[in-house]
């Protein structure tokens, strides 16, 4: 099977994802982060039966030095020319990362090429797309080892998605396709709601959702940044540390935050992510732990330390 990727052109701008409070470039951090993730896409009413998608999501965020991708697996399309964007929760924007075509027709040769069209095609490699160790971590659970040529027969496809009933996932009459997009400079891929793929006149034919995630879905997110004072305690310094995993449907997160240099026995409130949830209380020394972030958040993006008159204390960007 070939991979048929229509790149769209994007302008020489660095897009920048905006939270709602209008902090500027989300990947500007200072520390380092990962995310990996496997999203199961959901098929919508406007899909053909029996088609679905996985997503894979490859992170790597150095002092605001990121690089992000997205590699993308579909079964049964029908044969069209797609979209596939992202929806950002800072904003509910969405962002399109281009179009790629579902064909019928292709060969079976191991080259790549060029097509006259200018579409680029791209041989399906050997080996596990998801290894036991992918991106550091080894909670893949069933995902481990899935490869291209186990895409569509009994194992974890046929776990998460219950197309056959004779052994078989999928069958072998649907067409696979990958496509693989970066992420435009300055969006955060932890502040990715959903990745969406629709058809030409808009409708969400296959959506991955990162906020619910799907039981199938497991996302992993590990960072290290320093706390950035504010003009509400400009001796603050500080560490905070998260890692993050969605699984089952399911988010969980170790988090701390050491901080020093505030005010003594003093309250702060938290702002989660561009929301106000919970407090946290310097003691007689002027030092602060947090180690747990509030329920029911997903993937955290921005935590601010807020004093009495709403002024930022101090700041931890992932």
């Amino acid at each position: 099977m070939k991979k048929y990727l229509w790149p769209m052109l994007f302008a020489a701008l660095c897009f920048a994802a905006y939270a709602e409070d209008g902090d500027g470039d989300e990947c500007h951090i200072h520390g380092s982060e990962t995310m990996d993730a496997i999203v199961v896409m959901n098929a919508t009413s406007n899909a053909p039966a029996g088609a679905t998608g996985v997503a894979k999501i490859d992170s790597d965020n150095e002092d605001g030095d990121e690089s992000a991708r997205i590699d993308l697996k579909t079964f049964g399309l029908t044969p069209d020319t797609y979209d596939l964007s992202i929806t950002l929760q800072s904003t509910g924007s969405n962002v399109d990362l281009g179009q790629f075509v579902v064909s019928s027709n292709f060969d079976d040769e191991g080259d790549d090429d060029q097509g006259e069209d200018g579409e680029l095609h791209f041989q399906f490699g050997a080996g596990a797309w998801i290894s036991n160790n992918w991106g550091g971590f080894t909670n893949w659970g069933c995902w481990t080892n899935w490869s291209n040529s186990n895409f569509v027969s009994a194992g974890v496809w046929a776990k998460w998605f219950d197309h056959g009933g004779n052994g078989r996932a999928c069958g072998t009459n649907g067409i696979v396709t990958r496509t693989e997009a970066d992420l435009p400079p300055g969006v955060n891929p932890t502040d990715i709601a959903e990745i969406i793929v629709s058809d030409l006149s808009g409708n969400e034919i296959l959506v991955g959702d990162l906020v619910n995630p799907a039981a199938g879905s497991v996302i992993n997110i590990s960072g290290t940044v320093q706390v950035t004072p504010g003009p509400g305690a400009p001796a603050l310094s500080g560490t905070a540390q998260v890692n993050s995993t969605a699984n089952k449907g399911k988010w969980q997160h170790h988090f701390t935050l050491t901080a020093s240099g505030a005010a003594a026995k003093t309250n702060f409130k938290l702002d989660v992510n561009g929301h106000l949830k919970g407090a946290a209380r310097t003691d007689k020394s002027g030092q602060m732990t947090i180690k747990k972030l509030p329920s029911h958040t997903p993937a955290l993006r921005t935590l601010k330390l807020l004093d009495a008159q709403g002024n930022v204390a101090g700041s931890a960007q992932f």
